[in-house]
């Protein structure tokens, strides 16, 4: 959009150069050229590059690291709980959906079960208790 209208100044400086068709021309070409920087950080950003380092508005290489990045990310198979791999998405899917499917439905006791199962006799007698209390 930048661009057409920059071209569009430049055609009415061509026919009629005066200061007002060339500072607006100015104005567009700083602002395309705000444009770009901020779209070569966008995508410097996303490939998780340095730009300080590069120093370089090539955005065509940023855009391919961020594709080569995402490619990465990409999760190809997962092991199920009988040990078999899925390869298919379908499959990889439904695995992920049956998995916290039965954590956030599972069933909790109610809290007098729970207590109770990890309620253990003491060892120490009430006599014994007082024995070890005494100097």
């Amino acid at each position: 959009m930048l661009w057409e209208r920059l071209k569009g100044v430049q055609l009415d400086f061509e026919t009629s150069p005066s200061h007002s068709n060339l500072r607006k021309g100015v104005a567009i070409y700083r602002q395309y050229r705000l444009w770009c920087k901020r779209e070569n950080k966008y995508w410097a950003q996303r490939a998780n590059l340095n730009v300080d380092v590069w120093g370089d508005m090539n955005i065509k290489f940023f855009r391919l690291k961020t594709k080569v990045g995402r490619s990465n990310n990409k999760i190809i198979s997962v092991m199920a709980d009988n040990g078999t791999l899925t390869s298919t998405t379908a499959q990889t899917s439904g695995l992920f959906l049956n998995h916290f499917n039965n954590i956030f439905s599972m069933h909790t006791p109610p809290i007098e079960e729970l207590i109770a199962s990890y309620w253990r006799p003491s060892l120490v007698s009430s006599e014994d208790n007082i024995k070890l209390l005494k100097p």
